[in-house]
C-alpha cells in the first residue's frame, strides 16, 4: 500500500509539474498620472522568467487614434533599455532599439523593437519604461494597452506572452477654457465700467 501511494504521489506531481503554466506574463496594472505634465513614466514588468532572446512592444492609449475623452495623454517615448539605476531585463544585452513609428504619425501610440547582442535574457523584471505627456489634459480615464493601433501585440518572439492591460486616469475636472475665461473678464470689467459711469451721473 505505501509503494502504491509513494507512485500515485509522484506521479501527481509530475502531472503537475508538466501542465503548469509557462511562458512570460505582464501586467500592465492601473497608473493615476499628473495633469498637465510631460516626463511621466510608466514601468511596465515582465514574469516567468522564460529565456527571450527579443521583444517586440507595442503601446496605445484607448485605440492610439482618437482616445476618448480627449484631449488624452500622449505616448512621447518608450525605454527598452534603461539605465544602471533603473535597468530593463534587456540593459547588460542589447543592439541599439529600433522605433517602429519614427516620424511619430500616431501620438497615442509608440512602437519599439529590441534583441540581444548574443544569447538570451531571463523575462523577469522591468521591461520597457512608458514616457507620457499630459500637458493641456486635466481629467478623465483611457486604456493603456500592449498592441498597436492595428491590434498587433507586444511579443517575445517564439515564447508566450500572457498580457493583462490597464489603465491610466487623471482625477479632477477640466479647467476653464481660455476664452471662457477671457469673455468673464470683459463682462466683468463692462460692468465695473458702467457702475462708475452711474455713480458719476448721479
Amino acid at each position: 500500500m505505501n509503494r502504491l501511494l509513494r507512485t500515485l504521489l509522484v506521479g501527481c506531481c509530475v502531472f503537475g509539474g508538466t501542465s503548469a503554466a509557462s511562458g512570460a506574463f505582464i501586467t500592465v496594472g492601473d497608473h493615476e498620472l499628473t495633469p498637465n505634465a510631460d516626463n511621466q513614466f510608466i514601468p511596465i514588468r515582465v514574469t516567468g522568467g522564460e529565456a527571450v532572446d527579443s521583444l517586440d512592444f507595442y503601446v496605445r492609449i484607448d485605440d492610439g487614434l482618437s482616445p476618448s475623452p480627449l484631449p488624452a495623454p500622449t505616448v512621447t517615448a518608450v525605454d527598452l533599455v534603461g539605465t544602471s539605476s533603473t535597468p530593463t531585463i534587456f540593459y547588460s544585452n542589447h543592439t541599439p532599439p529600433n522605433d517602429l513609428d519614427p516620424a511619430n504619425e500616431y501620438p497615442y501610440y509608440e512602437g519599439w523593437t529590441v534583441t540581444t547582442t548574443s544569447g538570451t535574457v531571463p523575462a523577469d523584471g522591468l521591461v520597457a519604461l512608458v514616457n507620457l505627456d499630459t500637458r493641456g489634459v486635466y481629467g478623465g480615464s483611457w486604456d493603456l494597452i500592449l498592441k498597436d493601433p492595428a491590434h498587433v501585440a507586444t511579443d517575445f518572439p517564439g515564447v508566450p506572452l500572457s498580457v493583462t492591460d490597464g489603465r491610466v486616469w487623471i482625477a479632477g475636472g477640466a479647467v476653464p477654457e481660455p476664452s471662457a475665461v477671457l469673455v468673464w473678464s470683459l463682462l466683468s470689467l463692462a460692468g465695473f465700467g458702467l457702475g462708475r459711469r452711474r455713480r458719476a451721473g448721479q
